[in-house]
């Protein structure tokens, strides 16, 4: 999401905000009074389009109220809380995205029609040993796969991952 930042109309009560911690990774005028920037910093990626003579002047936020505004309002306040150095918004630890990663990778396999023993075999237990028959059907590895798929399809309705591909609202 690109964010519109202007020079402030008035001044400001607090002391603006300040953007030297970001790693510029491109910056291209769009024309003699707009840059847009891209940059990162230790809470993610940041799309500006900075509007006005630059300088040092405060900048405000240009927000327009449409239906991705909480999306706008969840950038700038990344923006935000990156420039403060205050805590950032909640980051998965690596086993959780781990964890996501093959909850949302089941969703797509039983979407696309795969059996449960076929899920354990692909991507929960892919060296897992042959099970036949009874000896499939007692297995804790089949009750994890089942727990799983159950989990995922929480996930699923929870709307988890219409967020991650920050729709506002769920699909259909």
């Amino acid at each position: 999401m690109v964010l519109t930042l202007t020079p402030a109309l008035s001044p400001l009560s607090d002391p603006p905000l300040s953007l030297d911690h970001l790693q510029p990774l491109s910056l291209w005028q769009r024309s003699p009074d707009e840059q847009h920037l891209v940059a990162d910093d230790d809470h993610g990626r940041h799309r500006l389009a900075l509007r006005g003579q630059g300088g040092n002047a405060p900048l405000a936020l240009a927000l327009p109220v449409d239906a991705a505004m909480p999306i706008r309002l969840g950038a700038a306040s990344r923006l935000a809380h990156a420039g403060t150095g205050q805590a950032t918004t909640y980051q998965p630890t690596p086993q959780q995205r781990t964890r996501l990663t093959l909850l949302l990778d089941i969703l797509d396999a039983e979407a696309a029609g795969l059996a449960k023993r076929t899920i354990a075999e692909s991507l929960v237990y892919p060296h897992m040993r042959d099970l036949h028959g009874a000896a499939w059907k007692a297995s804790a590895e089949r009750r994890r796969v089942h727990r799983l798929c159950e989990e995922a399809a929480r996930i699923r309705d929870s709307g988890v991952r219409d967020l991650l591909h920050a729709r506002l609202h769920p699909a259909g």
